[in-house]
Parts: structure tokens; C-alpha cells; sequence
């Protein structure tokens, strides 16, 4: 496995669990402030700070809680190199219940930006 393939497993693994504890202030760390993101439905938001993307998955994990998400698996992870202090990275996500069954799933892009707070992303679009 390749210096960014084990980078970015280990990121999405991190994150993950994030989500998974219904941590939004955690998952906010993941972010790089300020980032741009493009949701599943097209709208583009930014987040200008920890607390802004904090504010919002509080309510996105609030959702998930309320969809019965118990856990995140990823796979189809494809992981570029953008020189030493970035990466692209690019994999299909499943939301999962207790059961395992999927409640949604889709794909997603990540520009992963080296910062003083570690591995942040900076830009993310779901692929509609």
C-alpha cells in the first residue's frame, strides 16, 4: 500500500468514527477552516470555521441518529498524491443500520490539505 493510500485509510477510518459517535464537534476537526463543500443535493456551503461546520453536523448527525445510522463503511478508495502537503481522495460511502443493511450510499471527493491541525479537508463534492 502506497505512503498516500495508507494516509488516506487512515483518515477515512478517522472519520468515520466521528460520525459514528455523533461527535460534530469532532467531525468539525476534520475540516479545514475555512472549506468548501458541495452536498448530495448541489447546494455549496461553506464553512468559515470549526464552530460553522460544528453547527451543521449537529444537525446532519441528528438526522443520521433519527435514520437509525449505527455505523459508516467506505471502500473504492482511490487516493492521488498533490505533492507533500496534499492529497485527493475519492471512495463510495455506505450508511448503515444496527443490521447492516444500507440506508444510503454515494461517492464522494476530498481535497485533503496538510495544516497545523493535521490532515484537513479542504474541499469535498458528493458525485451526483
Amino acid at each position: 500500500m502506497s505512503d498516500v493510500s495508507m494516509k488516506a485509510d487512515a483518515f477515512l477510518k478517522a472519520y468515520a468514527v466521528a460520525f459514528q459517535d455523533f461527535d460534530a464537534a469532532q467531525i468539525a476537526t476534520f475540516y479545514h477552516a475555512p472549506c468548501l463543500t458541495v452536498r448530495g443535493d448541489g447546494q455549496v456551503m461553506t464553512f468559515a470555521t470549526h464552530v460553522e461546520a460544528s453547527d451543521f453536523f449537529t444537525s446532519v448527525i441528528g438526522t443520521y441518529r433519527d435514520e437509525g445510522m449505527s455505523a459508516f463503511a467506505f471502500d473504492e478508495v482511490e487516493a492521488v498524491s498533490l505533492g507533500d502537503a496534499a492529497f485527493r481522495l475519492t471512495c463510495n460511502w455506505q450508511m448503515l443500520r444496527k443490521d447492516a443493511s444500507i440506508i444510503r450510499a454515494w461517492r464522494q471527493t476530498y481535497v485533503i490539505r496538510r495544516s497545523v491541525d493535521g490532515w484537513t479537508i479542504l474541499f469535498s463534492v458528493f458525485h451526483q
